[in-house]
């Protein structure tokens, strides 16, 4: 009964880290991606290690393209509907609580 058990065990275990590594995997290769160009993602295939970790990418993102306005306006729209979803989610545990401000 133990051995049978611990089989179960075993391909659960196996499953969640299929499942794992299928989530992890296009977070490796844009990272991956991040430190190489165009042409050696193309040649080398997604998965291969970047020959030299090139930073340059990252400076042209930041410098060029005007990331800091696009990183704001994500946290403008971020924050508010975070907050918004967590207050419609929990109503039910904040009710008393806004129920004793309004009366």
């Amino acid at each position: 009964m133990n051995v049978k058990k611990n089989l179960i065990r075993l391909g659960m275990y196996l499953v969640l880290t299929i499942f794992a590594l299928i989530i992890i995997l296009p977070f490796i290769i844009a990272l991956l991606g991040s430190f190489r160009e165009q042409m050696g993602i193309i040649v080398n295939g997604p998965l291969a290690l970047p020959k030299s970790w090139d930073l340059s990418t990252f400076k042209t993102v930041i410098l060029e393209y005007n990331f800091d306005r696009y990183l704001l306006n994500s946290i403008i729209i971020t924050v508010p509907t975070v907050t918004l979803l967590t207050c419609f989610l929990h109503y039910g545990q904040l009710r008393p609580i806004i129920y004793g401000l309004f009366i």
